[in-house]
């Protein structure tokens, strides 16, 4: 079945018959190795691209640090509190986005400062909540300033150029805003269902041209059987709170760069890359579902009924129970170069007792559960055609923010809890 189409598509090349004969055809002696093949076919209205087989653990990727910049103890420019954004800058450098001293930084390809992007605070080139950075095909960088309600423009060596209002403000988020090979850009926005929950929405993206002039709106698809989510609040009703069930049938979606999106909810491995002017993309996988264990759920539980109940002492666990078994698909992260990451679930672990936080008093209430597991973070690769490229497992303590190619734009966390900004390789490197 296929989901409601958004408002307004936007023009983007359709998949027609070299796909089908890519994904069908002989793709020489490596692909042929591989213990996994793609199929694809026109049905109806959708083109629908299969990966069959598995992947075995021997043919997982991993990720190579290449470039890191961070340290414990040093001078305010090289130290984080927690790094929001990666991008790779032109020469090997890096643009850092510190969201808690909400600043973002400048370095070049050794590691070393170069200057502050703007500046934390009202004026000309400065912001005070940034909800997302978008690189522009031509390079240069925009910064949506939520706390100022406006969008900030700088070249690519951090020089300031103009600003515009955003057309809407009010709402607060991470890494929203999106540029696509067009040049126009993307912003996050719920759109209200209703006006007396403002936890009831559907999510959507307006896109705009450079100079802040709406254009159109991409509604992410509703989807049949999405969970329900769990929602508490203060008794005046004045503060809520929302939570999804760990593990249940939710919606994912992100923007591709050809001007579409990618969505799915996650309970089967199924998603679409939605098109304009051809035929929807829809891209299956086989799996197996993981099964939840029994300390994930009672862990995960605890902690829900706890948060909630921080609002409303009296909040119980309603509806259904954490499943069984986890879903195939987590979230997306489509790359600068169109390919599809999908971080999939997979079997907890125990983490290592060194590892474990150690429980803070809390003067309003016991302690905050401690989760004693952990998923190891695991990415399927797709082309942005749909073809199946490979998996790709992070070291721990690793978070991927950015990708294009076999190049990827991160963090990675020591011992010490202290966060640095990364650029690393994939290795091997995926082929396309």
């Amino acid at each position: 079945m296929m989901p409601r189409r958004f408002d307004h598509v936007v023009a983007t090349a359709a998949l027609g018959t070299a796909l089908l004969a890519a994904c069908a055809g002989d793709r020489g002696a490596e692909a042929d190795a591989r213990p996994w093949r793609t199929v694809a076919d026109s049905t109806g209205d959708t083109i629908v691209v299969r990966t069959l087989g598995a992947v075995p653990d021997s043919l997982a990727h991993t990720l190579v640090p290449v470039l890191q910049v961070g340290a414990l103890d040093g001078a305010e420019e090289l130290t984080f509190g927690y790094v929001g954004d990666v991008l790779g800058l032109p020469g090997g450098g890096l643009l850092v986005h510190d969201s808690e001293a909400e600043i973002i930084r400048l370095y070049d390809s050794t590691g070393a400062y170069v200057r502050n992007l703007g500046g934390k605070g009202g004026g000309p080139g400065e912001y005070t909540q940034v909800n997302g950075i978008a690189r522009h095909p031509s390079g240069d960088l925009y910064v949506w300033d939520a706390g100022g309600g406006r969008v900030n423009r700088y070249r690519a060596d951090g020089s300031y150029v103009t600003t515009w209002r955003s057309p809407f403000t009010g709402w607060f988020t991470q890494n929203q805003l999106f540029a696509d090979a067009a040049g126009r850009l993307l912003m996050w926005l719920p759109i209200m269902t209703n006006p007396d929950n403002s936890l009831e929405r559907q999510d959507s993206y307006v896109r705009l041209d450079t100079a802040g002039k709406t254009l159109d709106t991409l509604r992410i698809p509703l989807w049949p059987n999405e969970s329900e989510p769990l929602q508490a609040a203060t008794p005046n009703g004045r503060s809520r709170t929302m939570t999804v069930r760990p593990w249940s049938a939710n919606s994912a979606a992100s923007v591709h760069p050809a001007g579409g999106i990618v969505a799915g909810l996650g309970q089967r491995y199924v998603f679409y890359r939605l098109l304009a002017d051809g035929k929807p993309n829809r891209i299956e996988r086989e799996f197996t579902p993981v099964p939840v264990s029994d300390t994930e759920r009672r862990e995960r539980q605890a902690q829900i009924e706890q948060n909630m109940r921080r609002l409303d002492p009296s909040w119980n666990w309603t509806g259904a129970p954490i499943p069984s078994e986890k879903p195939a698909y987590d979230r997306f992260l489509v790359g600068e170069d169109g390919r599809i990451w999908v971080r999939v679930y997979t079997a907890g672990e125990p983490i290592p007792a060194e590892e474990l936080p150690t429980p803070r008093p809390s003067p309003n209430g016991p302690p905050p559960v401690v989760l004693t597991t952990r998923e190891p973070v695991v990415f399927d690769v797709f082309a942005s055609d749909g073809r199946f490229l490979g998996r790709v497992k992070l070291p721990p303590r690793t978070r991927v923010l950015r990708a294009r190619g076999n190049d990827v734009w991160g963090t990675t966390r020591d011992a010490d809890d202290v966060d640095y900004a990364a650029r690393f390789r994939i290795e091997p490197g995926l082929k396309p």
